[in-house]
């Protein structure tokens, strides 16, 4: 969606726009600040301006020049999409339920020319529609495959059948994207090719819960406390194999946010199929709330697996009611529901000259403010609207800033072509989770409780980076 603003306009047009001669004359002069074409319907959007302070002549855009970051690149411009060259497995058959043979991994070999693979997914179709779609991106990268792997797991019977390639989503870091399908002509046969199949695991182990014991079942902590040490003890009785070890998925509920799950994995048991899981709690308003046990999983010495859930009944109710309480001093607690704000922002660097081969960074400043818990997370994005590309970071903060200034170092790549980045978000979040989002124009969303949107501050309107091409 287009979207653009006055200020925007003339941050475009840069520092020398003529105004109609009778402009001094009006109070106010109505621009176009969203168009788009929907089919055979133009949407379009005006705003008034008012230029009670503007004379005949030349206008200025004030601190415009600390509002537009120029830079030019002299490395050429990436323009080309990923290919998807073959897909291959560790195992093509994966058996449900089998300690060892239930996973596989996926090889995806893509070249790409330019910045390098961004996300990526692979759709994967059974004869009845159902579809597993494995994503990945750069960090699945293995260099010794020299492919992206991605590990896929399934315990699920109801899984089971034949996996043909259906269909990939490619993008790169420069925002070239690629689709291919198994039906197209140039889908390399390796790719077109590529099929596994679920079979469904006999498994002939079974275990039930005879006890489940929290201890101690309310642990309070005190300002000088830093940890305490919790432990819950399961007792299993089994058929046909004993357990080799246990996954532990625990469900926090505070009461006010819902719930949280926190797994603990490979707990090796204590004694014959008996499971006690010693841990230390730290004393955070984390880990405030009432600890439940949500699902057992079982990993049993004969290879099966069993999954014990509260959400199917197979881990009974009078155990899934049973919790462990975890509290702690009221100064601990974020109580904290004051919204941060941005008091200013600007570009440390109005210019920026790449390097051969090299990236650049462009250094946005926000001074911030929140009367609770301290802003933690900032996000800033630009947006160029021609050319449909983005540049931006979010960036978490190890020390919040009640009352400070915070840097976000945007990397502009050396891939980039020309373009005109406008500023599309400003987002700061606390401590607490209160969130504050500048926009251009707040009526386009919806405001919530913990999440604010906001129109641009005289400070946002205008801001750009503006970025120049000039490799030949």
């Amino acid at each position: 969606m287009r979207k653009t603003k006055f200020l925007l306009l003339a941050a475009a047009l840069m520092l020398s726009t003529a105004l109609p001669a009778n402009a001094a004359e009006k109070e106010s002069i109505t621009v176009k600040t969203y168009s788009e074409q929907k089919g055979n319907v133009l949407y379009e959007e005006y705003e008034t301006v008012k230029v009670d302070d503007l004379k005949n002549g030349t206008y200025n855009l004030s601190g415009a020049s600390s509002k537009v970051v120029k830079v030019e690149n002299p490395n050429k411009e990436d323009v080309t999409a990923p290919v998807l060259k073959s897909i291959s497995f560790s195992k093509t058959k994966i058996t449900t339920g089998k300690d060892g043979k239930n996973s596989t991994y996926v090889y995806c070999k893509i070249s790409d020319s330019g910045s390098g693979i961004s996300s990526a997914t692979v759709y994967f179709e059974r004869e009845d529609g159902m579809v597993i779609s494995p994503s990945f991106g750069p960090y699945n990268y293995d260099k010794t495959k020299k492919a992206y792997k991605v590990p896929m797991q399934f315990d699920d019977p109801a899984l089971a059948g034949t996996y043909k390639f259906k269909n990939a989503f490619l993008l790169d870091a420069s925002g070239n994207y690629a689709e291919i399908s198994a039906n197209d002509k140039k889908c390399p046969t390796a790719v077109k090719n590529a099929t596994f199949k679920i079979v469904e695991g006999k498994v002939t182990a079974s275990a039930k819960v005879e006890s489940l014991a929290f201890s101690p079942t309310s642990v309070k902590f005190k300002s000088s406390d830093v940890q305490k040490k919790a432990s819950t003890a399961i007792k299993l009785k089994t058929k046909n194999s004993d357990v080799k070890k246990v996954d532990l998925w625990y469900r926090r509920d505070n009461g006010e946010s819902g719930y949280s799950l926190r797994v603990y994995g490979n707990i090796k048991p204590s004694s014959l199929n008996q499971i006690n899981h010693e841990r230390f709690i730290d004393n955070s308003s984390y880990n405030y709330g009432k600890w439940y046990i949500d699902e057992i999983t079982v990993y049993f010495k004969n290879g099966d697996i069993k999954a014990l859930r509260r959400s199917d009944g197979t881990l009974p109710s009078r155990f899934t009611k049973k919790y462990m309480t975890v509290s702690g001093p009221k100064e601990n607690v974020i109580t904290d529901s004051s919204l941060p704000i941005v008091k200013s922002i600007r570009f440390k660097e109005n210019k920026l000259k790449l390097a051969k081969n090299k990236d650049g960074i462009v250094n946005v400043i926000l001074d911030v403010a929140d009367k609770g818990s301290g802003v933690s997370f900032a996000d800033v994005t630009f947006y160029d609207y021609e050319h449909g590309k983005l540049l931006g970071l979010g960036i978490s903060i190890p020390t919040p800033v009640k009352n400070g200034k915070i840097t976000i170092p945007i990397t502009v790549s050396r891939f980039l072509g020309s373009g005109n980045f406008v500023i599309n978000t400003v987002t700061v979040r606390d401590v607490a989770g209160n969130t504050t989002t500048y926009v251009e124009n707040k009526k386009r969303y919806t405001s919530t409780k913990v999440r604010k949107y906001l129109n641009f501050t005289s400070d946002m309107k205008g801001m750009a980076i503006s970025v120049k091409n000039t490799h030949k």
